[in-house]
């Protein structure tokens, strides 16, 4: 079953619409944000293009609307806040795989004594009774 995505569709200032699609949404110093990027924007490649932060306001009738980030300031901290997130999830990622590593390799490790118990059994099938396995 397909993912349903969140798209949003913005319209600059010349009047033209522009589909995105929502990669991520956080809260810094207790104001949401969202992360969009191009609704055509490849999400498997490495890079995925531009990614524009807003802020999300209510208007007065209580609606959710997107705010550009004009101070500075704010723009900082909120740029430092998700960059952060995501340093959090690449380490998060890497402990996992790391972990799954590790399984791996213990599986080797059990499979590696299994095999020379195995070669240590045929040895002694090998030696004639009588005979000492120094000889």
């Amino acid at each position: 079953m397909a993912e349903e995505e969140d798209l949003v569709t913005l319209v600059d200032e010349e009047g033209k619409e522009h589909d995105f699609r929502v990669l991520d949404g956080f809260e810094c110093d207790e104001q949401e944000y969202v992360v969009l990027i191009p609704a055509e924007a490849d999400l498997e490649a490495e890079e995925v293009g531009d990614a524009f932060i807003l802020r999300v306001e209510s208007d007065a009738e209580g609606n959710e609307v997107l705010s550009d980030i004009e101070d500075e300031e704010e723009w900082n901290r909120v740029c430092g806040a998700w960059e952060g997130l995501q340093l959090a999830e690449e380490e998060e990622d890497e402990d996992e795989y790391e972990d799954e590593d590790d399984e791996d390799d213990e599986d080797d490790e059990d499979e590696f004594e299994d095999e020379e118990l195995e070669e240590d059994e045929f040895a002694d099938e090998d030696l004639e009774e009588g005979e000492d396995k120094d000889e």
